[in-house]
């Protein structure tokens, strides 16, 4: 066995890869357009009270 094996092949770490990826870089991208639409400031205000 090698070091370092996941078990995995490439054909089914491409999808998992891109699962975990694409909803962050789409969620980066909205708050960025939001930030800059509302004004930073109010924007994290508002991120930290529906945070908790």
């Amino acid at each position: 066995m090698t070091r370092g094996y996941s078990g995995i092949g490439p054909h089914a770490a491409g999808p998992a890869l891109t699962a975990y990826t694409l909803p962050r870089a789409v969620l980066l991208i909205l708050g960025g357009v939001l930030g800059d639409r509302h004004g930073h400031a109010a924007f994290g205000s508002d991120c930290r009270e529906m945070s908790g």
